[in-house]
């Protein structure tokens, strides 16, 4: 969708236009992934929290439940953060509930990841 798209170009100021103008933040794509998952591959912090902090559509406040939401790869949002090495995301998407333990289709875990990656400054944000 074209929130998919802005939120993986980190287009934090197009996102907040296409939800307020009705766009579902927890749509998923043929892949399995929300807004909230593209916005975790880009980084961009704004399009992360502003995606945590917009309500459901049936007005509910989900930020947890949407950190634990699962692609077809069984990956959270954590999990794509993590392999592309992105530990400010990491950090804001663990103070918003991600959880850390969860494995995805491989059994591996956003820790397990940034190892395999190579991404020290996302194992310490994992970490800490």
């Amino acid at each position: 969708t074209a929130l998919h798209d802005a939120a993986k170009s980190g287009h934090g100021e197009v996102c907040k236009l296409l939800l307020e103008q009705g766009a579902l933040v927890e749509n998923a794509d043929t892949d399995g992934n929300t807004p909230l998952h593209e916005a975790a591959y880009s980084g961009d912090l704004d399009t992360i929290r502003l995606l945590l902090q917009h309500p459901a559509a049936d007005g509910s406040s989900a930020a947890p439940l949407r950190c634990r939401t699962r692609n077809k790869k069984g990956q959270t949002v954590l999990h794509r953060a993590a392999y592309w090495g992105r530990a400010k995301a990491c950090r804001v998407l663990l103070e918003h509930g991600a959880p850390v333990e969860e494995e995805d289709h491989k059994g591996r875990t956003p820790l397990q990841i940034a190892k395999e990656r190579y991404h020290s400054d996302v194992v310490d944000a994992l970490l800490k």
